[in-house]
């Protein structure tokens, strides 16, 4: 792996990171996440793999209790652990 090459990447977000409207070439569904991992294989020679957890209707609430640990593991984000962390409370 190279210097500043992104190997793999994590999208967390709400419809507008699952992909939802986004419209590639020839009309197939592609989205921001995608094109940015594209475009950070083509800079650096390396593949990025994007692991896409996104779901439409997302809230911040969602994202830190139910993306974020997938990533993170268990105890990180939704209510509860912020503190220990140095961060605020959601909501």
């Amino acid at each position: 792996m190279g210097r500043g090459s992104w190997p793999r990447y994590v999208a967390l977000g709400d419809s507008l990171t699952a992909v939802r409207d986004d419209l590639g070439p020839g009309g197939v569904r592609i989205g921001w996440a995608r094109r940015l991992a594209g475009m950070l294989g083509q800079r650096t020679g390396v593949a990025c793999t994007l692991t896409n957890l996104a779901t439409d209707g997302a809230s911040v609430d969602m994202v830190l209790a139910r993306q974020l640990p997938a990533v993170a593991g268990p105890g990180v984000g939704g209510r509860g652990g912020h503190a220990e962390r140095g961060w605020p409370e959601p909501g």
